[in-house]
């Protein structure tokens, strides 16, 4: 082990080098006390070991390390995001073709979704390489292939090629797993020192805006399934995803509150179960059956209760809403299982409400929890329209 004044003076000579990219500069320190120690082993003094080894680097050496590794990662995150915009041109171009009538719809629409799982890969990878400081490495992973699993499934169905189902229910009973793991860690550790949250907190903007023109599209071609009467298929697919992404977006954002407010082991436990309702209805009525709506309303009651629980934002408008949110799926789910005085349906389905709904979008566009959940409220809406 080196002494302290060794150590300082290898961090001093890193620093010299204009190293500044903290991810390197922890990499390059390692692997020069690594060199220190065995030459130390094979009899070299701790002062000669450490002049040798600093010695052995070339001038500008370092930095020239860095400009490489920043201009590689660089390349893959612009990458991403170029995927990311493909995938939503082929999603708009399965949305046009749709409604047009056109062929190759099919096929735009299994682009969008590779396009879309490519940049999410990509982006996750280079996320991690550039902030190896971070913890939780081996959790992006796991989350990362079970997402993405999730995702191809759904793209197995509309094609009708085998094995889309099995992959659906393993990526589901795949995040029921991880995900009460990953609410114990976040309620015990710091968030900024956890690479998933980190990532997400970099690229929320990103994420509202993918979800929002997802739901957007999905919300175009329900109409036009209603009004030209063709198959709901394809929008039923992309309003799914929509939903999912706004769910997950919903999920990490009640992590990161915990920053300024921690959860309590009740609120840790009440959303891990707030997660698994919210996810298990994905799997649809061959799985779940009669208990698919009352798990859509289970899931909007307890999303209702933590965001007001957890919400930092003391607003009245905020709270009506969530209410009204609660209310509107509490009655919808009673009316699939019960005769109730008058019809919910008609309520919810009217113009009114769906202009309301799309207002308290733009309103609550800034509110961490609401907007999400105003999200999912919107999707589910075109989902059983």
């Amino acid at each position: 082990i080196l002494s302290d004044s060794i150590i300082k003076r290898v961090e001093a000579f890193i620093d010299q080098q204009e190293v500044t990219f903290a991810p390197l500069k922890n990499e390059i320190k390692d692997h020069i006390i690594s060199d220190i120690e065995n030459r130390i082993i094979k009899g070299d003094k701790e002062e000669d070991a450490l002049i040798a080894v600093l010695g052995e680097i070339p001038e500008n050496h370092l930095y020239s390390i860095q400009t490489e590794t920043l201009a590689t990662i660089s390349t893959k995150i612009h990458l991403s995001s170029l995927l990311s915009y493909v995938s939503l041109f082929c999603f708009g171009l399965s949305v046009i073709f749709k409604l047009l009538h056109l062929p190759l719809t099919t096929i735009l629409l299994t682009s969008g979704v590779i396009f879309a799982g490519l940049s999410f890969f990509i982006g996750g990878i280079s996320g991690a390489r550039m902030h190896r400081s971070k913890k939780g490495t081996l959790l992006l992973y796991l989350t990362m292939v079970l997402i993405l699993g999730f995702l191809f499934s759904w793209l197995l169905q509309v094609l009708s090629l085998p094995g889309g189902s099995p992959l659906l229910v393993l990526s589901i009973l795949g995040m029921s797993i991880i995900f009460p793991f990953m609410a114990v860690q976040f309620q015990y550790k710091r968030m900024e020192d956890n690479l998933i949250t980190y990532l997400h907190a970099s690229y929320t903007k990103n994420i509202e805006l993918f979800i929002i023109i997802l739901m957007g599209m999905g919300a175009l071609l329900v109409g036009g399934a209603k009004f030209f009467n063709f198959p709901p298929s394809i929008a039923f697919v992309i309003v799914i995803l929509a939903i999912c992404g706004s769910g997950f977006h919903f999920f990490f954002q009640l992590f990161k509150i915990h920053e300024t407010r921690p959860n309590t082991t009740f609120e840790t436990l009440l959303i891990v179960l707030t997660f698994i309702v919210f996810i298990l209805p994905a799997l649809g009525t061959r799985y779940m059956g009669v208990f698919q709506e009352g798990l859509v309303g289970l899931f909007f009651i307890l999303a209702t209760i933590l965001s007001y629980r957890r919400s930092s934002v003391n607003n009245e408008f905020e709270s009506v809403t969530l209410v009204l949110i609660g209310l509107c799926w509490t009655f919808w789910t009673l009316e699939h299982y019960f005769t109730l005085p008058f019809s919910v349906d008609i309520i919810i389905y009217s113009a009114p409400f769906l202009a309301l709904s799309i207002i308290s979008l733009v309103v609550f566009r800034k509110s961490r929890l609401l907007f999400p959940l105003l999200l999912i409220h919107f999707g589910n809406l075109l989902h059983t329209l």
